[in-house]
């Protein structure tokens, strides 16, 4: 027989350390998911300046700040499925779960403060999917961009091939300062196949922040042109080489935009607060210089941002509400089963969804819409798991 009707204080106190138990453990889990996307991020995004003249370390700080509310987006539903596993995994093993409910607690009731957490979740997931995480990724870019520009000198470094310029790769023996010597300096084409070679013995490089480009200058030189069809192709005789010396050559521009053009246009949609995607939403609708199909395209790939924020946030709970079952019935067996369990669920989670993103191009199947299914899948699994659970216990 059971009781859920139990005395106020002991109810009151069983609510407070289930809830207590998973607050500690979902936070600790959130953490390391967050340092773990922040890592990934900083890497991929400094990887190229720290190796070409290193930032500053107040610069990087206060760029891992910036990247923390992109952390918490991803980090929070995957931090509570297994904060959640992990502490009724560990009430379960120190036979808590079992004198709740030899006492009479049903599942519902010791599920009860884990729905409540969830619901937390949700409510603070929802807010920085749609506002905190855009602007903070916004201003990333922009104090990344700023990072780079006090320093663009910096990126021409000593015995190192240099291949963040677009369409150019340098390699420089020595520089001080803005003089350099030993150079190397490959021109290529739009597909990035040589067509220039310069070797040059000194020269200069300078800034010029109008075009945010690097002015190459190169004193006594040895010029190779490559035939402009067909540069890589010997056999054919436009493609022999031309080789000229020179005393000096025409100072050479080198663009730093491509360095931050790599963007896509749904990364920048993801970069947008709710507000600003509806803005976005009307203007692409009533863009007369889209083709009708190109519009419903394009209006399609915003409402799937709107909709991939949203479900995120719903995620939390649905996280939450299936790792309660599965909490219980993994620690049973073995503890560490649900760090394993629950990773394998979140990346499953996270690939289906991705795999969905892939469908922006075919708005007829309403990809917009099939964003729910992996949330709805989940919803079904922990039902299914908590009518599993209760039937053995009948």
């Amino acid at each position: 027989m059971r009781h859920d009707s139990l005395a106020p204080p002991f109810v009151t106190l069983l609510d407070r350390h289930i809830f207590r138990s998973a607050l500690a453990t979902c936070l600790a889990a959130v953490a390391v998911f967050m340092f773990v996307i922040m890592t990934a991020n900083i890497a991929k995004d400094l990887a190229a300046p720290d190796a070409l003249g290193k930032l500053s370390w107040f610069q990087i700080g206060r760029l891992l700040l910036l990247l923390a509310p992109i952390g918490a987006m991803y980090g929070l539903p995957l931090g509570m499925l297994v904060g959640v596993l992990l502490a009724l995994s560990r009430l379960a093993a120190d036979n808590e779960i079992t004198g709740m409910r030899a006492a009479g607690v049903s599942l519902k009731r010791i599920a009860a403060p884990i729905i409540v957490l969830g619901l937390i979740g949700t409510a603070v997931e929802i807010p920085v999917s749609f506002g905190f995480m855009p602007r903070a990724r916004v201003q990333y870019q922009h104090d990344f961009e700023e990072a780079v520009r006090a320093n663009p000198l910096n990126f021409i470094v000593p015995r190192t091939f240099v291949r963040s310029f677009s369409k150019a790769v340098i390699f420089v023996g020595d520089r001080k300062d803005r003089n350099i010597s030993d150079i190397w300096f490959w021109k290529l084409d739009d597909q990035n196949r040589v067509k220039d070679l310069v070797h040059a013995r000194s020269g200069a490089v300078d800034y010029d922040p109008a075009s945010f480009a690097l002015i190459l200058t190169l004193r006594d030189c040895l010029e190779e042109k490559l035939g402009d069809a067909n540069p890589e192709d010997y056999a054919d005789k436009d493609a022999l080489p031309v080789i000229t010396t020179m005393a000096s050559l025409d100072p050479s521009p080198i663009s730093l935009k491509g360095i931050f053009s790599r963007t896509t246009s749904r990364q920048k949609l993801d970069w947008m607060t709710h507000r600003e995607l509806e803005a976005e939403r009307i203007r692409r609708s009533q863009d007369k210089t889209l083709s009708p199909s190109e519009r419903v395209h394009a209006v399609m790939q915003v409402k799937m941002t709107i909709v991939d924020k949203l479900t995120w946030g719903v995620a939390v709970f649905a996280l939450a509400f299936v790792a309660v079952p599965l909490g219980i019935q993994v620690s049973r067996r073995e503890t560490s089963a649900s760090l394993v369990l629950g990773v394998v669920i979140g990346l499953s989670y996270y690939a289906m969804t991705r795999a969905v993103d892939l469908l922006d191009r075919h708005p007829e199947v309403r990809p917009d819409l099939l964003l729910w299914l992996p949330i709805v899948l989940v919803f079904a699994v922990g039902i299914a798991l908590f009518r599993h659970i209760d039937r053995r216990r009948a």
